[in-house]
């Protein structure tokens, strides 16, 4: 495959997933690094297909992500092998290294991920083997380490989680200072064939739970760090995407250390959902574990189980476009029909059946009529519980015209009804 990209220097700057085109991911998220990957719009997705959609940053004032990658048959070190049917990717890392201010690592694949504080707790997983081969770590220079991080895209602030030649440690770097070491040492009769890294991420306090398994033996708690900075300010808020991906370095110029990654997984203790509506449309079958989509396909007055809508229309504009804050999981023929409030009163209302306690709702909205097309010719606001949450939203603003995407809000719910109301403003909601 070639892969042809124009890079350029100032924008790499500042742009630390080069090739996500300005989207991170949404959780749940699992990568079995097959290199044969595509976006929604059946693009190639990241690097190679791989998913990788940028290389840690070295914060150079003029860097070129490309210079970062492999250099094809200059050793020595065989070349790398990334993806392909295998479902895994093998990096040779030189002896450059994110440690400290020297931030010369080169191939430090990773990818961007939205959580915040809303998310709860996540975990990031991720699986390494060949241990045994010859250019792997016991047979490399006595520096080397292979591993994972996480971070803000940047070598200068991240926590990673690695193996070396005498164990396992865990490290926080925060504006290239880097922190004491949790480290744990491993036998050399123990010396693992594969090895599990994690991260239990709690954003709410920003503590970081490090975890490893050797082998298929018991999984180990290693410590727990407090994420810092801006860092902290990334899992803590959406806007802002946490860089997860590949690190290593054999720490010697004249070397290079061989290590194979398995998979990437990054997930979240997703709350139990209670209802999944095609809001006016047929029952769509669930691609995941949760409820099917309940069917919502009569216009005016509606009661299914559990739940009622008090008004409504149906049309058919079978949006194509996805915006990145709807879910992997979320079928996009959500996005074919709409229900859409006529002028005359009531305000359509939705009303779920539930018990007193918090929730969080998710609502999967697009602008299809072209008579709606342009920003300023559809705007409503939306009530929860009688609060607002919604004012003047506009829907070609938010997400563009002909383009699916989702707004979340978390709500409490006093009584055992929650009750979701639109109000119109501009045209209809």
């Amino acid at each position: 495959m070639i892969w042809m990209m124009t890079a350029t220097a100032s924008r790499d700057a500042q742009d630390f997933f080069q090739l996500d085109r300005g989207a991170a991911f949404n959780l749940p998220l699992e990568n079995e690094l097959f290199s044969d990957q595509l976006d929604a719009q059946g693009r190639s997705l990241g690097y190679l297909g791989l998913g990788f959609t940028g290389l840690i940053n070295n914060g150079a004032a003029n860097p070129n992500w490309q210079n970062w990658l492999d250099k094809t048959n200059q050793g020595p070190n065989p070349n790398d092998i990334l993806g392909g049917a295998v479902g895994a990717i093998t990096v040779n890392m030189t002896g450059g290294t994110a440690f400290g201010t020297a931030n010369n690592q080169e191939k430090g694949y990773q990818f961007g991920v939205n959580v915040s504080t809303t998310t709860g707790t996540f975990t990031v997983e991720s699986k390494l083997i060949n241990f045994s081969d010859p250019f792997q770590l016991y047979h490399s220079s006595p520096g080397a380490e292979l591993g994972i991080f996480m971070g803000t895209g940047s070598q200068s602030d991240y926590i990673k989680l690695v193996i070396n030649q005498q164990g396992i440690a865990m490290q926080a770097e925060v504006n290239d200072v880097p922190g004491n070491p949790i480290s744990r040492s491993i036998a050399i009769a123990e010396r693992p064939s594969s090895l599990v890294l994690m991260f239990e991420v709690n954003p709410s306090n920003g503590q970081v739970l490090a975890k490893y398994q050797l082998d298929n033996k018991p999984i180990q708690i290693l410590g727990t760090l407090l994420a810092q900075g801006v860092l902290l300010n990334a899992i803590q808020q959406n806007n802002l995407p946490v860089g997860i991906g590949i690190i290593g370095t054999s720490n010697n110029p004249a070397t290079e250390v061989q290590g194979t990654w398995d998979y990437f997984r990054v997930l979240g203790n997703a709350p139990s959902i209670i209802y999944r509506i095609n809001a006016g449309d047929v029952q769509i079958t669930a691609t995941d574990e949760g409820p099917d989509w309940a069917a919502n396909a009569t216009a005016g007055a509606f009661t299914g189980t559990g739940f009622t809508v008090n008004s409504g229309n149906i049309s058919t504009h079978n949006i194509a476009g996805r915006d990145a804050s709807v879910p992997a999981y979320v079928p996009q023929s959500i996005f074919a029909k709409e229900r859409w409030d006529p002028p005359a009163a009531p305000e359509m209302q939705w009303s779920f059946d539930v018990s007193p306690g918090n929730y969080e709702v998710r609502l999967y909205m697009g602008n299809g009529c072209s008579c709606t097309s342009a920003v300023g010719q559809r705007v409503f606001d939306i009530k929860i519980e009688g609060q607002l949450v919604e004012n003047d939203l506009d829907l070609v603003t938010a997400f563009g015209h002909q383009v699916g995407g989702m707004k979340s809000y978390q709500v409490n719910v006093a009584d055992q009804s929650l009750d979701i109301l639109f109000e119109h403003v501009v045209e209809i909601p």
